[in-house]
């Protein structure tokens, strides 16, 4: 009995002199401070392991489990459990946590997507494109209408994913060709979508096809679209994404032969409504 009165008296004392309260420590560094298997200092400030099995309330009323300087109401370094939740019935916002682990709502959209688009006519060169040459559609950082999943453009025609997750790639693509009055009048054109994880030094092709378009009239410009079949794939921070097109060959090697009619000039514009291209990057 009397070991319990002198601890009271202890701890009273305490908080009338210091106007603190440390249980298993004689320096509580808040108005009420416990070090769980008393393992803080004498003198000094407790390092950050030392910390870990601390709490702490503020003068301001900030609680912290784990560190001794809460910035928040409750700021927990460390995993955070809650048991037994209950189904909300009445209207309800999503809660998001940002690059510093505070919890709050957000006026934010809840998908993640990046979502690049233009209609700006892009002239190719006609000895390349009549080559079979791979042309690269001309995605510019501009070019972006929403991105909220911290995607960039470190160079035109590359877009560069910022964090790593499942992702969803949707695109479309509008040429305007002008054929030749050559071949059977048709161009053999296939669109890809690239990924490069090393960047930019090989790239995959990870969706597209060859469309057929025919030709209308000779000498004169169509407008065509082809829309590439959505994937979903895996992508890491760093990796790029392009898109791209070129015409086909029948065969491998030296003896391949370009496909189709030749054109007298290629290009991508919007028409009717479609854009010149688009490119949706959703995170999953």
């Amino acid at each position: 009995m009397k070991k319990r009165k002198a601890i009271c008296i202890a701890v009273l004392f305490s908080g009338t002199a210091f106007s603190q309260v440390g249980i298993n420590t004689t320096k509580p560094q808040q108005i009420f401070h416990i070090d769980g298997i008393k393992n803080n200092p004498v003198t000094g400030v407790p390092t950050l392991p030392q910390q870990a099995d601390d709490f702490v309330v503020t003068a301001e009323g900030r609680i912290g489990a784990g560190m001794i300087d809460p910035t928040q109401k409750l700021d927990v370094d460390g995993k955070v459990r809650i048991r037994n939740t209950e189904f909300l019935t009445g209207t309800h916002v999503p809660l998001y946590v940002d690059e510093n682990g505070v919890v709050g709502r957000s006026n934010a959209l809840e998908s993640e997507i990046a979502f690049f688009t233009s209609n700006a006519t892009v002239n190719y060169g006609i000895a390349g494109a009549n080559n079979g040459d791979e042309q690269i559609v001309p995605v510019n950082a501009a070019d972006s209408s929403l991105n909220n999943i911290a995607v960039s453009v470190p160079s035109v025609g590359q877009v560069r994913i910022g964090v790593g997750g499942v992702y969803m790639i949707s695109a479309s693509v509008s040429p305007r060709l002008n054929f030749a009055d050559d071949g059977d009048g048709y161009a053999y054109i296939a669109f890809n979508v690239d990924v490069s994880a090393d960047g930019g030094t090989t790239w995959q092709s990870v969706s597209g096809g060859r469309p057929v378009f025919p030709r209308l009239g000779a000498g004169l410009i169509r407008a065509y679209s082809y829309t590439v079949p959505t994937i979903i794939r895996t992508l890491n921070v760093n990796d790029l994404i392009r898109l791209k097109f070129y015409r086909t060959k029948q065969g491998s090697g030296t003896t391949a032969v370009l496909q189709g009619s030749s054109f007298n000039s290629v290009a991508l514009g919007s028409s009717y409504g479609a854009p010149t291209y688009t490119l949706s990057i959703t995170k999953l």
